[in-house]
């Protein structure tokens, strides 16, 4: 599930194609553009771009993505580096805590796997039930 506004084929050339493109749920241009993917701004950029989740199209972007989460698993891709400063790990938080951005939650169990994700670094667990990332040591509980 690409969740970019943007193909980045070139970028994704040594990756899975993804099945899915759904880039209503990306941040908007003028916010990516204030951002510019500086560290110093995330918790900034992740407030903003949680308000922005809550317009109408974004809105039913999300939750499409939590329809597709319940119907099994799901790899958010994205072309953002690093991959801890990007959009898509606000959209993993979305799915793991089993909320659309205030919106009604529909059935099933929301991305059971997201939990098995590091957060910081969005690799998954090489062990069910890690509470510390393999690979970059973050913490893996909550």
């Amino acid at each position: 599930m690409l969740v970019d506004r943007s193909l980045p084929l070139a970028r994704l050339s040594g990756i899975t194609r993804p099945d899915v493109w759904l880039a209503a749920v990306a941040p908007s241009a003028a916010l990516w553009r204030w951002y510019g993917v500086q560290e110093v701004r995330y918790p900034a950029f992740a407030r903003r771009y949680e308000h922005e989740l809550r317009e109408p199209v974004r809105a039913a972007g999300l939750r499409r993505l939590h329809g597709l989460a319940c119907g099994g698993p799901l790899i958010l891709q994205t072309a953002v580096t690093p991959i801890h400063l990007s959009h898509a790990r606000v959209l993993a938080r979305h799915l793991r805590v089993g909320t659309s951005g205030g919106l009604r939650e529909e059935g099933g169990e929301a991305a059971c796997r997201l939990g098995e994700v590091c957060p910081d670094c969005g690799r998954h667990a090489e062990t069910s039930g890690a509470t510390t990332c393999a690979y970059c040591h973050a913490s893996m509980v909550g």
